[in-house]
């Protein structure tokens, strides 16, 4: 079963339930009731700028793994590039999760291929290697720049990369140039994820998983512009985690603050605004004519 909001473009619809305003899509019961049954239902909704968000299911993953014919394969963490032109799916070609029996399956468009890979490693936007590591763990850039140790690369997008150490707090740096610091975040947040859009970088972060450490808060840098602090600062005491983000539509999925994590919510960056969407998905957005490359291969 697949779920869709078919509304006017960045239409919202706002009802209000014990005093207080909620945003929701026109398909809020079907979508509760698969939060309260934990169906694994995906998801499909239409986006401005030609974006679609897709909701993507277990079922449905691992059905494009069996029918890309990895007949005894598993299917990783799906991941994009940074403007949504193409998505990748890391598959073992046997039960075995082993490096050497990995390869990586990109969607776009127009085309279906795969490459050797490894898991932990990240495709950049160009469609070539951004990070990998070697067998001891250590981390590398696309510029061939070795991390040391007690450095590691927490998220990437675009042309940038988040880099940790165990003595400093994480900065942001381009691909090319990790120690080269653009930005340096106020908090030593455990938690980050970054979704870039040519040099503008959004950021949300968390001092860690737990209820108590919050609140999530979202920063957007503008690397453009001189100076090395945040254009905004916005906390979210309702929020947990970033799990996707679109900085051409300024829609985010965000991952509520309850102790279940049984919320998870669709916002507008921008007016705050937010609806929710089901939980048990693995959320991305990618243009549409991906999405429609996505949807064939899930056919049954």
């Amino acid at each position: 079963m697949v779920l869709e909001c078919s509304e006017p473009k960045g239409a919202m619809k706002q009802t209000q339930e014990s005093g207080q305003g909620r945003l929701v899509c026109g398909a809020v019961w079907p979508m509760v009731f698969c939060l309260l049954v934990g169906c694994s239902s995906s998801l499909r909704r239409s986006l401005p700028d030609d974006k679609v968000l897709l909701g993507i299911s277990l079922e449905d993953r691992e059905h494009v793994v069996q029918r890309l014919g990895f007949t005894y394969g598993f299917g990783g963490h799906i991941a994009r590039d940074s403007r949504g032109r193409w998505m990748a799916i890391p598959v073992t070609v046997d039960t075995k999760a082993n490096a050497r029996d990995v390869r990586l399956v990109v969607i776009t468009a127009t085309n279906v291929y795969t490459k050797p890979w490894s898991f932990g490693n990240r495709m950049g936007d160009d469609g070539e290697i951004a990070i990998w590591h070697d067998t001891n763990g250590l981390n590398y850039v696309r510029s061939g720049e070795r991390l040391p140790a007690s450095t590691r690369c927490i998220d990437a997008s675009g042309e940038w990369v988040l880099v940790g150490a165990r003595d400093r707090r994480p900065w942001l740096a381009k691909l090319e140039t990790p120690f080269v610091v653009a930005a340096e975040p106020p908090e030593s947040n455990t938690f980050r994820r970054i979704f870039a859009h040519g040099d503008v970088v959004h950021t949300f972060a968390r001092r860690g998983w737990r209820k108590e450490e919050g609140p999530l808060r979202y920063l957007v840098y503008d690397f453009d512009r001189p100076g090395t602090q945040p254009l905004k600062e916005v906390a979210l005491p309702w929020g947990r985690a970033a799990r996707e983000m679109d900085p051409e539509s300024g829609l985010a999925v965000v991952t509520g603050n309850q102790r279940a994590w049984a919320l998870c919510w669709l916002m507008n960056v921008e007016t705050g605004k937010r609806e929710r969407i089901p939980s048990l998905l693995q959320y991305l957005i990618v243009r549409k004519e991906v999405a429609q490359k996505w949807i064939e291969l899930t056919k049954r």
